[in-house]
């Protein structure tokens, strides 16, 4: 998705392709897991010539083993000899990880998929290669109690200041596993531009902004698809079903869970069905992971948010929910055309687009984010879904430029900040809005407690009319020129 290639990318070095060779989006389109029992296995190695390269043992059974061999081989393997494991863990897929979780070198690390262990491993590696710029945090806990990380890059990340933050989140559905590469590629490409300051945007986020990467949002369901099934892990690891214990099957969807529209009444856009992958929950923000980013957003109240998934190359912009009514005019879904431009693909006649959604949902995160803070919150999904890692890389090459434009699109401007004081200057919340934007939902933007702060991403340079309104206290209009940049704008509030 990018125009521009950077060479000093530490997860978007260039990779070398097979020529001709066609990506493949899933892992079943290349490959596939056999169980051989011992007795035949002689006998199968030397009929079909299989080599170390060609049937990579995964695992051991009782009276025999598990092996990855490639489809194309699969096929031709008379079913006498071995037994099609459907589903198995993303592990037996690519086994080699459990090498890479023992390594401490970066290069390492970075060299395939990641799961939550290595993604950990590398946070760290930024904390220690980029100390004045950097904060990890355990920003909650999941269902197994697993820790949810969020890193704050920023030029005084452990001070909380009155400055726009923005934020880049993956695996809330844990079997997408290219989206966790698509948040630590930002991620290092935000942090080696502490150096170059090749990108004049991403040094002025940097300096006077916040952004935080939280990669994993869903560690459980990251676990299960590693290492129990591969069918698995969109879910959390909610105990849905019988018998007690974690099932196949079980947990909710977490892109269902939140507050905003949760169970619509939408026949498809959720699901009462412990069993569906669509599992919407008990009831709304039941479960800790949702928790987790509700709270954060609510206290860093994000400008500009991507939620990362795969495959359907695409940016889904909010309102994403039937029924929801969309602002007029509709800017967020113009800013997320622009930002598609920007992406490439690398999947034949398959370029980025900005789309609604890609079916019926309801109680999706980017569609609260936005109903709440006036987020631009978009889920932007990539290119391939678990394809040979290194067709992987071209997808996580290719998202890059739309990630820095997400970035770009805030301080290009035109973009309206509003504080709002009381008459001794000190901080209040009031109700703000602008007059030539029409919300249809409920919306009740408020500038936030600490710096009576609210950020206008606008679209088109022009005169606007803003509006704070504050009980007990007298209504606010003025006219104010936006054309480019950042404006800011501060109102005191006047008692009544």
């Amino acid at each position: 998705m990018q125009k521009r290639i950077f060479p000093i990318l530490l997860f978007s070095l260039i990779p070398v392709f097979h020529v001709n060779a066609k990506p493949s989006v899933h892992w079943q389109e290349r490959v596939a897991v056999i169980y051989v029992k011992n007795k035949y296995l002689y006998e199968l190695q030397n009929k079909y010539q299989l080599s170390k390269d060609n049937f990579v043992h995964v695992k051991s059974g009782k009276g025999g083993s598990y092996y990855r061999v490639p489809l194309k081989t699969f096929r031709q393997i008379d079913a006498k000899y071995r037994t099609h494991i459907k589903n198995p863990p993303f592990l037996w897929i690519e086994p080699e990880i459990e090498k890479r979780r023992l390594s401490d070198d970066i290069a390492v690390l970075r060299s395939g998929y990641k799961d939550e262990v290595i993604t950990e491993k590398i946070l760290k590696y930024f904390i220690k290669t980029y100390p004045d710029y950097t904060k990890l945090s355990v920003i909650g806990k999941s269902l197994q109690g697993r820790p949810i990380y969020g890193l704050k890059v920023s030029r005084n990340p452990h001070k909380e200041e009155d400055e726009p933050s923005f934020m880049f989140a993956a695996a809330l559905h844990g079997n997408e596993p290219v989206s966790i590469d698509y948040v630590l590629d930002m991620a290092h490409y935000v942090l080696e531009n502490t150096k170059t300051r090749k990108n004049k945007y991403v040094s002025r986020a940097v300096e006077n902004g916040e952004i935080w990467f939280v990669p994993i949002i869903n560690p459980d369901g990251v676990h299960i698809f590693w290492n129990r099934s591969s069918s698995d892990g969109r879910k959390n690891a909610r105990d849905t079903s019988s018998p007690g214990g974690w099932n196949s099957g079980d947990g909710v969807d977490l892109n269902r869970n939140f507050s905003f529209f949760w169970n619509s009444g939408h026949r498809e856009a959720s699901s009462g069905n412990p069993r569906s992958v669509f599992y919407r929950g008990s009831h709304a923000a039941s479960e800790p992971e949702v928790q987790t980013m509700m709270k954060l957003a609510e206290s860093e109240r994000f400008v500009l948010s991507f939620t990362y998934h795969t495959f359907a190359t695409k940016i889904l912009t909010p309102y994403t929910i039937e029924g929801a009514q969309n602002p007029y005019p509709n800017n967020t879904f113009r800013v997320a055309q622009n930002i598609a431009k920007k992406g490439k693909s690398y999947r034949k006649n398959k370029d980025y687009i900005a789309d609604k959604n890609l079916y019926p949902v309801d109680g999706t995160d980017q569609d609260w984010y936005f109903n709440q803070f006036g987020t631009f919150a978009y889920t932007v999904e990539g290119s391939f879904h678990t394809p040979e890692y290194r067709d992987a890389e071209k997808s996580i090459k290719g998202m890059l430029p739309m990630s820095i434009e997400m970035l770009k699109v805030y301080f290009k401007g035109p973009t309206l900040v509003v504080h709002t004081v009381n008459e001794s200057g000190k901080p209040i919340a009031a109700e703000v809005r602008i007059a030539e934007i029409a919300h249809l939902s409920n919306e009740k933007l408020l500038t936030e407690k600490r710096f009576g702060r609210f950020d206008f991403v606008l679209f088109d340079a022009d005169t606007y009319t803003i509006i704070a309104e504050k009980k007990g206290y007298r209504r606010f209009s003025k006219r104010i020129k936006c054309r480019k940049g950042v404006k800011e704008l501060t109102i005191k509030m006047i008692p009544l």
